[in-house]
């Protein structure tokens, strides 16, 4: 796993950075958090809110097999992160980053009339 980390631009918040994780080669996942708790820190997967009969529920973008998937994946996350705070990285709320980067479509998915070629 690769993971490439951003400091959060809010100098008090719970979110001490941001990752964009490669999963396998060619895929990457933005948008994990480094989040500090009142246990240390923790690290959490990207999620959207819904909003389900006025209640405001988190669906993840990550599901993992089992917890023990989880918890291995998260403890790698969380020693890059170590490694990454060691090797210099920039203080929290110093400047705002960009988050990734803008995706690249090389790989265009074919439309329809080109996976489906009118007969003639």
């Amino acid at each position: 796993m690769e993971a490439k980390f951003y400091p959060s631009t809010v100098k008090d918040g719970k979110i001490v950075a941001f990752a964009d994780v490669d999963i396998v080669e060619g895929i990457t996942v933005r948008g994990f958090r480094v989040v500090k708790g009142s246990n240390g820190l923790f690290a959490a997967v990207p999620s959207r809110p819904v909003n389900v009969g006025g209640e405001t529920r988190y669906y993840h973008h990550v599901a993992f097999a089992n917890s023990s998937k989880r918890e291995a994946f998260f403890d790698e996350l969380l020693e890059a992160y170590a490694r990454w705070k060691k090797d210099g990285a920039p203080t929290r709320g110093s400047e705002p980053l960009a988050v990734g980067s803008p995706v690249e479509d090389n790989h265009r998915a074919p439309s329809l009339a080109e996976r489906r070629p009118e007969e003639t």
